[in-house]
C-alpha cells in the first residue's frame, strides 16, 4: 500500500520516570502531539508524545514525553503527578 508507512518509534519520558520505546498509532493530530502507545508491565497504554524543551538537569535539551490517555483503559498505570498552582 502506496500510503502506508512504517511507525515511528520514541524513547520517551513516562510518568513513573522510566524511559520506554513509544510506537506511533495514528498520524499526528496536532503540530505538538503524536498519538502513540507504550508498554507498562504487559499492558498496553494509549496516549500521545510530546517534546518538552524545558531544560533541567537531567535533560539539558529537553526530551520526548508520554502522557496518559486519562479516559482509556491502562491510563491509571502511568499518571503525572498534579502541578502545584501558585
Amino acid at each position: 500500500m502506496w500510503w502506508y508507512s512504517k511507525p515511528e518509534k520514541w524513547t520517551v519520558l513516562c510518568a513513573d520516570g522510566k524511559f520506554r520505546t513509544a510506537t506511533q498509532t495514528a498520524e499526528a493530530d496536532t503540530y505538538f502531539t503524536v498519538p502513540a502507545r507504550v508498554q507498562v508491565r504487559g499492558k498496553t497504554v494509549t496516549g500521545f508524545v510530546w517534546y518538552d524543551n524545558s531544560s533541567t538537569a537531567m535533560s539539558p535539551s529537553g526530551t520526548w514525553k508520554f502522557t496518559a490517555n486519562g479516559w482509556l483503559r491502562n491510563a491509571k498505570m502511568l499518571q503525572w503527578p498534579e502541578r502545584q498552582r501558585d
